[in-house]
């Protein structure tokens, strides 16, 4: 059982549901490649580009430790609603790319802080556009008044989803 700032959620039943052929809400497929493990992203027609692309799993890590700088592991997980050990495996994958660096901890020498490097920087600007842009298209066809029900809902959906967390009532 994994227990989190969103509740518990059990692997094990879902791995048994997958096999059941009954679903749940990680079965057939749904689950990305650890970070770790992606293949690399090709270029149209098939070839390996120079530059990592940044996956959807990573991007709120490399994103948090552009925005707060350097941290321990454990201090990213619980800032995020997180298990360290999924945190472990995208920093992981984050430092392999060479987008995230660790570093001594001047105020302990057991401990590592980790941090973006320039690449992670680059990157993570790149994929900020990337996702602008995608949104951008796909509300291209939208009115001025609906994207501004949009953003006028989602902002309310955020403020009330984290008044909730923090155990209050609206």
């Amino acid at each position: 059982m994994i227990r989190s700032c969103h509740g518990e959620w059990d692997p094990g039943a879902d791995r048994a549901a997958a096999r059941s052929g009954r679903g749940g809400p990680r079965a057939r497929g749904s689950r990305r490649p650890r970070a770790d493990h992606a293949d690399p992203p090709r270029q149209a027609g098939g070839a390996h580009r120079a530059e990592a692309e940044l996956e959807s799993a990573a991007f709120p890590v490399l994103a948090h430790l552009a925005v707060d700088g350097p941290q321990r592991s454990g201090e990213i997980a619980a800032a995020m609603c997180a298990d360290p050990s999924t945190i472990s495996r995208q920093v992981a994958g984050l430092v392999k790319a060479g987008l995230v660096e660790r570093r001594a901890d001047p105020g302990d020498g057991r401990a590592t802080l980790l941090a973006t490097t320039t690449d992670g920087t680059r990157i993570l600007d790149l994929e900020r556009r990337r996702r602008a842009e995608q949104l951008a298209t796909a509300l291209s066809g939208w009115t001025p008044e609906h994207r501004a029900q949009l953003a006028e809902l989602l902002s309310r959906f955020v403020n009330d989803l984290q008044v909730h967390e923090q155990g209050g009532t609206r």
